[in-house]
């Protein structure tokens, strides 16, 4: 940079050069003492410890440059949410890295961000640059994937690698796992009917909604399970389709009537239908339902014996 001839002093500075640096800069002082035959150190500035390198013998100062080349942290984007019809992403902010570690550690600074958006590997969409994270939303259709990219960049332009998070629409998840029996079928009369006079039915416990929740392709579900309807066969060639009845002592809403007698009993069985829908956490909210195919599940079956009743006649 330029050295001083006892007894000038000179002006220098980088600035004088066209230099410019971003970093810390340490300015170690020295010079060639003729009267002791030896160099003479003047340690860091504000310091008492001489300097660890000395200048030449012509008294050329020694500088120590520290500069920011390390780029800044990769940034990892994330999906925030998801519906049937687009996805969203974001990421958290992220450090710039700096020119190392300890006393002399310096970082220049983040200075934006580098973000766009691709849908089944097409070109980049909704590109960008943002001082700060940002939301991108990306429209995919069912089967289609899309893609946010970003990278972080610091003041002296280091960019860091892109990270990559990819996601596709909100589909319907899997069906959950149906219940091993819908309940267990019970009557009145009971534990046998009688030709000619009606038997009621009913299912026990009746059949109650329940919600299930899943995590599938990293999205949060809940599957709602409601029971609508269900499906009778008392055993005599008879089908009935409606309710689940109702418990004795109430009348229930199931009824049969037996024309003929069984002694060994006739099989009575009900499959009761669950309708299904799904809904996907969308960031701050639930969006849906949508429906999903449903389920049918069978009752406990119950063998009903069935008896004639025969007249009888007694004397005075």
């Amino acid at each position: 940079l330029t050295r001083d001839a006892y007894p000038n002093h000179s002006h220098w500075n980088f600035a004088d050069f066209g230099w410019s640096v971003h970093g810390h800069v340490k300015q170690y002082v020295s010079y060639y003492n003729w009267t002791f035959g030896g160099e003479c150190g003047m340690g860091v500035y504000g310091g008492s410890a001489p300097a660890p390198y000395m200048a030449d013998q012509f008294g050329t100062p020694v500088l120590d440059i520290y500069v920011d080349s390390t780029p800044p942290a990769v940034p990892q984007p994330r999906t925030v949410a998801a519906d049937s019809s687009s996805a969203t992403f974001s990421w958290d902010a992220v450090a710039d890295g700096g020119d190392g570690s300890g006393l002399d550690y310096f970082a220049v600074g983040l200075d934006h961000y580098t973000s766009w958006i691709t849908v089944d590997g097409g070109p980049p969409t909704q590109s960008g640059e943002s001082p700060v994270p940002r939301t991108v939303m990306a429209a995919v259709g069912p089967g289609q994937s899309a893609c946010l990219h970003v990278n972080a960049v610091d003041k002296l332009g280091n960019a860091s690698a892109f990270g990559v998070s990819c996601a596709g629409s909100a589909g319907p998840p899997p069906a959950p796992p149906a219940p091993p029996t819908a309940g267990t079928i019970a009557s009145n009369p009971s534990p046998q009917g009688l030709v000619g006079l009606d038997s009621w039915f009913w299912i026990q416990p009746t059949p109650a909604s329940s919600t299930t929740k899943e995590v599938y392709n990293g999205n949060q579900y809940r599957v709602l399970s409601t029971p609508s309807s269900a499906t009778w066969s008392f055993g005599d060639g008879s089908i009935q389709s409606g309710d689940f009845g109702l418990p004795y002592p109430r009348r229930s809403t199931v009824t049969h009537l037996y024309e003929g007698w069984s002694s060994d009993g006739f099989s009575v069985a009900a499959s009761v239908h669950y309708t299904l829908s799904w809904s996907v956490w969308a960031g701050s909210r639930w969006d849906g339902p949508y429906p999903m195919p449903g389920q049918d599940v069978a009752t406990t079956g119950l063998r009903y014996r069935v008896l004639q009743a025969q007249p009888q006649l007694e004397g005075s």
